[in-house]
């Protein structure tokens, strides 16, 4: 039976090619730069994923880091109090006010290795209060 089912495909392949109808070679020759055009979009989304994909790998690895700098994690204890005893907190800070403008106005009680506005982790907005560090004591 299953050379009587393949005869009869053959059969049916023949008629079309004889009568011109549902040729497959004859269609694919003249969608051919068309699905060349799909395949080529195709390749481009999937490398554009694969990028997507390692940027966000590279994103989760930073987001999954402890907030505080790089520098502040190799502290030892003693660094890490000796920071806090040349830091000043200053409260009450205008919302439009910038680390250089801080840095200007203290700037005459020392030297200033570092000024830090602290925000919100939501929308970026400063909270009102900020930090300064000394140079010495």
């Amino acid at each position: 039976m299953a050379e009587t089912d393949e005869f009869s495909v053959e059969d049916q392949l023949n008629y079309e090619h004889e009568v011109g109808e549902g040729d497959p070679d004859e269609s694919t020759e003249m969608d051919d730069p068309e699905l060349e055009a799909i395949k080529a979009r195709v390749k481009a989304m999937e490398e554009e994923s694969e990028k997507l994909k390692e940027l966000q790998k590279e994103v989760d690895m930073q987001l999954s880091m402890p907030a505080s700098g790089g520098a502040q994690l190799n502290m030892s204890l003693e660094e890490k109090m000796d920071v806090d005893s040349r830091s000043v907190y200053i409260g009450n800070v205008d919302y439009g006010a910038t680390a250089e403008e801080l840095e200007q106005h203290f700037h005459g009680c020392g030297s200033i290795n570092r000024v830090t506005i602290l925000c919100n982790k939501y929308d970026g907005h400063p909270k009102g209060f900020a930090y300064v560090e000394f140079t010495d004591k």
